[in-house]
């Protein structure tokens, strides 16, 4: 499946031709102590990037914001205990990811993925609902806005310690949209933040951030 909101060839436009010139910026502890503080300085970095990023007239469609932290896992393994009654294996066995689904074909692609997670001999754990606010986004972002699913897998050898966030949104909007970038629990010693500037290409949200 691919969400898209961009269209074929035609006139001046080329879809081999597209090139972004974005912003980005980091911040990082290099003895790897994770804090609530470290993702809140990402946040100012982001907002001083809104001006590498792009917006149509309305101010409130965003060509694209997005982040990448290391896994809070003490967040996630309260989250998930009270949410769904779900115990995380211990910190870098198992790996998390947002999933762009549409409602119409949640459950399908949901298996599907089950299977293609069994044929690489990982579990499947559970899946979280992402949670978000639209409220400060415009039309254009609203009408394409996919449902988004957080799952979290397990499997031998499997090991991760990072996780993306992104959406058509501004460096704004992204602190907003994704609730748990708002909890004092959610911790990292890393964060890489991006704003998007489509120059000649077409603004999705699939195509919001590079670390995808």
């Amino acid at each position: 499946m691919e969400i898209t909101g961009f269209p074929s060839r035609q006139g001046l436009y080329d879809p081999n031709l597209e090139k972004e010139a974005c912003g980005v910026g980091f911040v990082v502890n290099l003895s790897g102590i994770t804090s609530h503080k470290l993702v809140r300085d990402a946040e100012t970095i982001s907002r001083r990037l809104e001006h590498r990023g792009a917006c149509a007239f309305e101010n409130k469609i965003g060509d694209g914001a997005g982040i990448m932290t290391s896994i809070p896992h003490d967040f996630y393994r309260i989250c998930l205990e009270k949410e769904l009654n779900v115990r995380l294996p211990p910190k870098g066995e198992y790996a998390t990811g947002i999933v762009f689904l549409n409602l119409s074909e949640e459950d399908d692609i949901k298996s599907h993925f089950q299977k293609m997670a069994e044929e690489h001999q990982l579990q499947v754990l559970c899946w979280r609902n992402t949670e978000v606010d639209n409220s400060s986004l415009g039309s254009a972002s609203k009408s394409t806005e996919p449902s988004m699913q957080q799952v979290f897998i397990t499997g031998h050898d499997l090991g991760a310690e990072l996780f993306r966030q992104k959406g058509q949104l501004t460096s704004s909007q992204l602190w907003s949209y994704f609730k748990d970038l708002q909890n004092p629990d959610y911790k990292s010693y890393l964060a890489i933040v991006h704003a998007r500037f489509s120059t000649n290409t077409f603004p999705t949200w699939e195509r919001a951030h590079p670390l995808r």
